[in-house]
């Protein structure tokens, strides 16, 4: 298959139709996926679906006001992005709704609306990624000829849905059977193909794996879904991952490097890391009031950030939240070979990077001793954010280093349960995409080319 048609409801799928059908006579010989015609009766739908999405090299993503927050969308457009230099993401927004309208994931990738010459840029690209046999200048005069075709069957349909929208609701399915059916294709997709981006951090991560999946924060729902709170987090974290990876790989060529800042023999952060600590405050204070939201009512909770220095330790290089402010000065460092630390490795390697401790859904292994004489740690999330570098001779990850460490902390106990770790796993991808950017600059900003 070249191209996959994504849609979800039933005005997208008919729009997914006539796209279809006008691609097949616009570009001869391309061969597009659309799921209502390519899955026949007794095939398996799942394995049917991940085999497609491996091997299409464009796809497009039919949007409406009605499905941009859609989890299926969601997936296969990150399933696509993730084979770098082969898969082209184009979501086309029909109908009122715009790009700009709208927060989603899905705006990230370069979008159209159905107008006549976005629609041109969307057949030139397909036609580019496919590597068509129709000669360039060919394709122009062929979507002259098929563009009024094309407009007035999406426009029908379109006329058509919103003289139905009055009619009684179909039932649908429940957003978690969605959810669950779309991890197991993920899972699915990483046995496929060992070049996958994919990470199926729940498979490797027997503590969520453990917990009901429905059940772990009662009543915890994101707003716009009916998906539990863990259920999001983990589609969340999918996507993110997808992007970060994407985005490393379209890094310049500059190695991840760490140099060693000494003063009067005080281990200081790096340059560009302490240049730019109020954002990271601010950044940090985001997430203090991410995790509160989902903590017990009464819990205080508060967010750190360490960072390794010269002196082998990881030092709290900045704070938010609610915090006893004497702890700026009591606070110490943790060593590198240190127990929690340990644990938190060990958990790297399978692929975690996260820690649940100072709890009773983790293991005991936080030093409340040295780190907590104010008891505002009786429950710890720790994230390990890593540098990593894209080896292109090899096609494949240099092995990563821990720079950071994220906490996120509070004074109740089990104030973080077995589902938080979903939450934690995404910051985690998003800090570290951060951290490889400071990672490859010199003093003044630049790319460090001969680091």
């Amino acid at each position: 298959m070249d191209v996959f048609v994504s849609w979800s409801g039933e005005t997208s799928k008919e729009i997914a139709k006539v796209l279809t059908k006008n691609l097949r006579l616009l570009l001869p010989g391309i061969k597009p996926f659309f799921s209502p015609e390519g899955i026949t009766m007794g095939d398996r739908w799942p394995e049917r679906l991940s085999e497609t999405l491996h091997e299409c090299k464009v796809g497009i993503f039919c949007v409406t006001a009605d499905n941009y927050e859609n989890p299926w969308l969601l997936f296969e457009a990150g399933a696509i992005s993730s084979r770098v230099g082969q898969g082209r993401v184009i979501p086309i927004f029909f109908g009122k709704i715009k790009p700009t309208d709208i927060k989603s994931p899905l705006t990230f990738f370069q979008c159209a609306v159905f107008i006549k010459e976005d629609m041109r840029r969307v057949i030139k690209s397909i036609h580019k990624g496919i590597a068509s046999e129709i000669p360039d200048e060919d394709v122009d005069e062929l979507f002259e000829n098929f563009w009024s075709k094309l407009k007035n069957g999406v426009n029908d349909v379109i006329e058509s849905q919103s003289m139905a929208a009055s009619q009684p609701d179909t039932p649908k399915r429940s957003s978690t059977n969605l959810l669950h059916e779309i991890l197991g294709i993920v899972r699915d997709l990483e046995l496929k193909s060992t070049s996958s981006l994919l990470l199926t951090h729940t498979e490797r991560n027997s503590s969520a794996v453990a917990a009901p999946i429905t059940s772990e924060i009662t009543g915890s729902v994101l707003p716009g879904s009916t998906g539990t709170f863990v259920e999001w987090t983990q589609l969340l974290h999918q996507f993110a991952h997808i992007i970060r990876n994407k985005c490393l790989m379209m890094m310049p060529n500059a190695p991840v490097y760490s140099t060693p800042y000494l003063n009067d023999n005080v281990a200081l952060p790096n340059f560009i890391l302490a240049k730019n600590k109020e954002y990271f405050i601010s950044l940090l204070e985001t997430l203090a009031d991410l995790f509160k939201l989902v903590a017990p009512a009464d819990a205080k909770v508060w967010v750190s950030l360490r960072d390794r220095r010269a002196d082998d330790n990881y030092h709290t290089f900045a704070r938010a939240g609610v915090y006893n402010r004497r702890r700026e000065d009591t606070s110490q460092p943790i060593h590198k070979d240190a127990n929690v630390l340990a644990r938190l490795k060990e958990n790297y390697k399978n692929n975690c990077c996260v820690l649940l401790t100072g709890s009773e859904h983790g293991p005991q292994v936080w030093e409340q001793s040295e780190n907590d004489k104010y008891g505002e740690c009786k429950s710890v999330l720790l994230g390990a954010i890593l540098t990593r570098a894209w080896n292109s001779e090899n096609d494949g990850w240099a092995n990563n280093k821990l720079v950071w460490i994220l906490g996120v902390n509070s004074d109740t106990k089990n104030a973080f349960t077995n589902a938080h770790p979903e939450l934690m796993q995404t910051c985690v991808v998003a800090l570290s995409f951060i951290a490889n950017i400071i990672a490859r600059q010199d003093e003044e900003g630049n790319w460090n080319a001969n680091a």
